[in-house]
């Protein structure tokens, strides 16, 4: 028996048929449908192919990250089940995104259709099929991407191989090198290809001025650390610390209680205080995370190198058990001009949390998380006082991290969740990167929700019984919610960073960041309360200049100065409120209601009918004015207390 030659459409829709036809028919007619089916099913060369060179060979392939080439039927045949076991589980192409929410240009995963489809071939015997499968589409030699159709640039790799032990801890350290750049470049694309995945915890490269009066030398960064090509070294020998700060590893001879800690044969730098961050420094290029290791900038936007900085690789190492080495390599597709705006990288909350119903203010105040606590809370809260248009989002947690939601609340008071990340993954951390960059208007308000597990539940906890702590380290825990955007009225890339900081402040004047007291009490609208008898707290500033910066969050010193401010005329909307009212309140919310059940909101309780409240947000003027809310406090005094009653 024969049968005539189909088109894939043709194909597709006999197969979806006999499918129908076996959930349907019983008896003799099931065996049937059972057989035409078989015919049917999908082919490697006719239907799958084009999956999987579309969605699976970018990164299995020779030369790139994945574990198996997965470009020809060769190649793809051996690993059939393995694939249909993981793409009907949705782990493969590796995606955390919710569908529901925003579209993204690096979006690689499988619709319904497509899973079907591979699932159909795998039950059918993973056939091959009359014909030939479609071209591979081209990719650059190396495991660089095509970017616009073409590889990088220019590639730069990292100064020194540089050797990982199998076991112990090594310290985040940054290595310089000298910028090949003799003018100032602008780069609208960046891979990072790290030469060993399995031990590399994060990577990133910064253009930065050297330190004054330094010379790049090799030489040693820490106690009995290996040499280190390159060092800012001064004419003394003495070098610039390559440690980053903070994280409880010494670069000299003191421990943690400042007790000598050397012993014979120990090798110690001699390390010089003395450096400060340039204002002149660029921003940080990219930063590579598993599942992270390319970006592409908006039309219009880049990222500036500077020929006067040097540039500055940041890398983290995590042994596995081996002595291994690796090299970090970066791509660079240069802008093709105009560029009009320089894209800029922010941690999204620097200045504000809320955690466990309960504001803490900037990072330094981040309590541990307890142990065995199976979803702690944490909001990070980021004003935006001008213009501004979103680029990415990356989001940022160690093992224990669960979930991340980036919501922003506009100044008409919408609420939109941008991104949702619900299964959160940190053997593959996407960055995100909107189809359409995002506009994000003064007065807006960006949060990001996450959630932790830090029980025995959790089966990759290193250390369920102890507090996990903020630190560098992956048994440690991070919350980076890391954001890059451009500022719209930043129209001058070669502005320098003093001309930048003092249009940012101008810019801001509109929609500053300002402290109101008053009775709140709900409105109409869920999303909405009001403020009465109401005072605005202003901040003194000389005639004619802008605002100063405020941070986002109330001190102790703002609610006490706030409960001495006599009750005022006026009546202000309050927006941003579902941060602040009770677990419940908040869920009258659809955007949250749609993302979380109550137990798992995350909201301070402090926005009380009939409570006098002190609050913090960016001012949006009009008649009433509005706050988008960054920080609420209940202050002690009753609405009526307050108006002498």
């Amino acid at each position: 028996m024969s049968f005539p030659r189909t088109n894939r459409v043709q194909r597709r829709a006999i197969w979806l048929c006999a499918a129908a036809a076996l959930a349907l028919a019983p008896g003799d007619a099931r065996v049937r449908a059972t057989q035409a089916e078989a015919r049917v099913a999908p082919t490697f060369n006719a239907e799958i192919a084009p999956i999987i060179f579309e969605k699976c060979a970018s990164c299995h392939r020779a030369g790139a990250v994945g574990a198996m080439a997965l470009t020809s039927y060769r190649e793809v045949r051996p690993w059939a089940r393995s694939i249909k076991a993981r793409v009907t589980r949705r782990e493969m192409p590796p995606w955390s995104a919710d569908p529901r929410f925003g579209h993204y240009i690096n979006d690689q995963s499988l619709s319904q259709e497509q899973i079907d489809a591979i699932a159909a071939w795998v039950d059918a015997g993973a056939p091959e099929g009359a014909g030939v499968a479609p071209e591979m589409p081209k990719y650059a030699a190396g495991g660089w991407r095509l970017i616009d159709g073409r590889p990088p640039d220019v590639i730069i790799e990292m100064p020194m191989e540089y050797p990982i032990p199998a076991e112990g801890q090594v310290p985040v350290f940054r290595l310089w090198d000298k910028n090949p750049f003799t003018e100032d470049v602008f780069v609208q694309a960046l891979q990072i290809q790290p030469s060993n995945l399995s031990v590399t915890h994060h990577s990133a490269l910064y253009g930065q001025a050297l330190p004054p009066k330094t010379t790049l030398k090799k030489g040693i960064g820490w106690k009995n650390g290996p040499e280190i090509a390159y060092i800012p070294t001064y004419d003394d020998g003495s070098i610039t610390s390559i440690l980053t700060q903070g994280f409880g590893f010494s670069d000299g001879i003191e421990g943690a209680e400042g007790k000598a800690t050397l012993k014979p044969g120990d090798r110690v730098p001699t390390v010089n205080r003395s450096f400060a961050i340039s204002e002149e420094d660029d921003e940080r290029l990219m930063f590579y995370l598993p599942g992270s290791d390319y970006q592409i900038f908006p039309k219009g936007a880049a990222k500036r190198i500077r020929a006067s900085n040097a540039l500055m690789w940041e890398v983290h190492y995590s042994p596995n058990g081996k002595p291994t080495t690796d090299r970090e390599r970066i791509g660079l597709w240069l802008a093709t001009p105009p560029t009009q705006r320089e894209v800029h990288v922010l941690r999204n909350g620097a200045g504000q949390h809320i955690i466990e119903n309960r504001e803490v203010g900037g990072m330094q105040a981040l309590p541990p998380i307890p142990p065995n606590a199976g979803d702690w809370k944490i909001t990070a809260i980021q004003p935006f006082t001008e213009d501004a248009t979103l680029a990415s989002m990356q989001p940022h947690m160690h093992l224990r991290g669960k979930d991340m939601t980036y919501v922003a609340t506009f100044p008409d008071g919408r609420e939109e969740v941008l991104l949702s990340v619900p299964r959160y993954d940190f053997n593959w951390q996407n960055t995100y990167m909107p189809t359409t960059p995002v506009k994000l208007p003064a007065g807006t308000v960006l949060k990001t929700v996450g959630h932790y597990d830090n029980s025995v539940a959790n089966k990759v906890n290193p250390q369920p019984y102890r507090p996990a702590f903020w630190s560098e380290q992956t048994w440690d825990e991070m919350y980076n919610a890391w954001t890059e955007i451009t500022y719209d009225g930043e129209t001058d890339v070669m502005a320098t960073a003093t001309e930048r900081r003092a249009r940012n402040l101008a810019a801001s004047s509109t929609n500053p960041i300002a402290t109101v007291v008053g009775c709140a009490a709900p409105g109409a609208d869920p999303l909405r309360w009001t403020l009465t008898g109401a005072s605005r707290i202003v901040a003194p500033a000389a005639p004619g200049a802008a605002p100063p910066r405020v941070a986002p969050n109330l001190t102790k010193a703002d609610s006490e100065a706030a409960a001495a401010v006599a009750p005022g005329a006026e009546t202000f909307e309050l927006l941003g409120v579902s941060d602040f009212v009770t677990p419940e309140q908040s869920l009258q919310n659809p955007v949250r209601k749609a993302l979380y059940p109550i137990e798992r909101v995350n909201a301070t309780g402090a926005l009380a009918s009939g409570k006098r409240v002190v609050a913090k947000g960016v001012w949006i003027a009009g008649s009433p004015a509005r706050v988008n809310l960054t920080s609420v406090v209940q202050l002690e005094t009753s609405c009526d207390a307050a108006r002498g009653h």
